[in-house]
């Protein structure tokens, strides 16, 4: 399974943090959107609702070979499943890949799925997880909290001292844990019903990364 290249054109998403139609999330039908908040936001969340669609464990082009095991990652399938009382599976593991919204940057990236759960468009529920180090994680950090702001978003701190996410009408989609050295990010996305229940879970999830 390999994370597409969406060449900088993010898809559209809605206040509630949906996509607002299915051909939205093809690489070639995405609008463009403006701002960093939008674009990073639909950036991440368009690459990670591709990971359904591609085999497992081959990888990009640019980017590190999808191989390993959730044990290579922040959190495992174990980890999120325990705390969303949904069955998640790991999917794939890139050591090394640019960042989707700003290519400067390197991730290392997780993708897991809830096959049982789809969302309004018929798509397994994802999650994603990136893992910046050094001076991306220092400037993934800064672009987050400055940029959550821009399109209605608001900063929620959790439980963690080092944990925040960004609410947009209430609805948490990502959020961020750790510090300008190491630095975890975490995108979810599942059905609408399903985001209210899972509200709760933000702060179990990110006291889970390691």
């Amino acid at each position: 399974m390999r994370l597409v290249e969406w060449h900088g054109r993010p898809g559209v998403i809605n206040s509630g943090g949906h996509h607002s139609g299915r051909d939205d999330r093809r690489p070639d039908r995405c609008a463009t959107g403006s701002g960093s908040a939008l674009s990073n936001l639909t950036s991440a969340l368009s690459a990670a609702s591709s990971l359904v669609a591609e085999p497992k464990n081959e990888s990009a082009a640019g980017a590190g070979a999808g191989t390993g095991s959730d044990a290579d990652c922040p959190l495992t399938a174990a980890d999120i499943s325990a705390v969303t009382s949904m069955t998640w599976q790991f999917e794939t593991y890139q050591a090394a890949r640019p960042l989707e919204s700003d290519e400067t940057v390197m991730t290392a990236v997780c993708g897991f799925t809830a096959p049982d759960v789809v969302d309004e468009y018929g798509d397994p529920a994802f999650l994603r997880t990136d893992v910046f180090t050094g001076a991306d994680a220092a400037k993934a950090q800064a672009d987050y909290v400055s940029g959550c702001p821009e399109f209605g978003g608001v900063l929620q701190q959790f439980g963690a001292p080092t944990a925040v996410g960004c609410a947009r009408n209430g609805v948490v989609v990502d959020a961020q844990i750790g510090d300008g050295t190491r630095l975890v990010q975490v995108w979810m996305n599942t059905s609408k019903d399903k985001q209210a229940e899972l509200a709760a879970a933000w702060d179990p999830l990110l006291a889970a990364v390691n």
